[in-house]
């Protein structure tokens, strides 16, 4: 699966086609592209993929992109992008507390909710 097909549908907020093409395999693939250009992007559900690729994926990270996804979980208006990354910091040992509250509120999301819950009793 091209990553360029996946930000196409999630542009055009087409969800099941991303949920039906992304798993962990393809999240693996793709990770490094994504994170690099649409991490910032203007589209909220650009970032939503990526933040979904990002949790997804069991792919290691570099220090800087660890810092720089802990940045997004702060400044990122969307609050289900902000989410995604924690959750995707906490699975990777980051146990900041920005990590920890947003990995907690997402707890009680509708749509990540149980997620967070079983990232936090590991």
């Amino acid at each position: 699966m091209k990553y360029s097909k996946l930000r196409k549908a999630a542009k055009m907020e087409d969800w099941s086609f991303v949920d039906n093409n992304l798993n962990a395999e393809v999240a693996n693939c793709v990770l490094y592209h994504a994170i690099e250009e649409d991490l910032f992007d203007r589209d909220d559900n650009v970032r939503d993929l990526v933040a979904t690729i990002l949790m997804i994926s069991d792919a290691k990270l570099s220090t800087r992109q660890l810092s720089i996804i802990e940045s997004r979980v702060l400044a990122d208006e969307y609050r289900i992008v902000r989410f995604r990354l924690a959750i995707a910091l906490y699975k990777r040992g980051v146990r900041a507390r920005l990590v920890v509250t947003a990995v907690e509120e997402a707890e009680r999301d509708p749509d990540v909710g149980e997620i967070a819950k079983a990232i936090r009793s590991g």
